[in-house]
């Protein structure tokens, strides 16, 4: 039973109406969360530092404008969520195109959170 069947169940064995259920079911969205781990867990991927570019990839963003490197995650060392399409092998190399989000002008007190 996967874990949108295990949610369903669960739901209407609360007397939850079967299609109050779906409604909801249909907007669900499962994550993994990767955080900071102990010594003795296994490493999926790593903050900052240097990335491991595939052979024949530039640095994104250029020698002008180089990008800051964030992160990787290892896709194999994740676990599978259904809905999450994720590869199943390789690494997921993240970075911060910061000066694309920003916008041309800031207006004090536009910022929200």
């Amino acid at each position: 039973m996967n874990r949108y069947e295990q949610f369903r169940s669960a739901a209407l064995d609360r007397d939850i109406p079967g299609d109050e259920v779906d409604k909801f079911s249909d907007q669900l969205r499962f994550a993994i969360w990767a955080s900071t781990g102990g010594v003795e867990e296994e490493s999926i991927g790593q903050l900052g530092g240097l990335p491991r570019l595939p052979v024949g990839v530039e640095w994104p963003g250029g020698e002008s404008y180089p990008l800051p490197f964030i992160g990787s995650v290892d896709c194999a060392a994740l676990p599978r969520a259904e809905g999450l399409a994720l590869p199943e092998d390789g690494s997921l190399l993240l970075f911060l195109h910061h000066e694309e989000d920003m916008e041309d002008e800031l207006v004090p007190g536009s910022w929200t959170g």
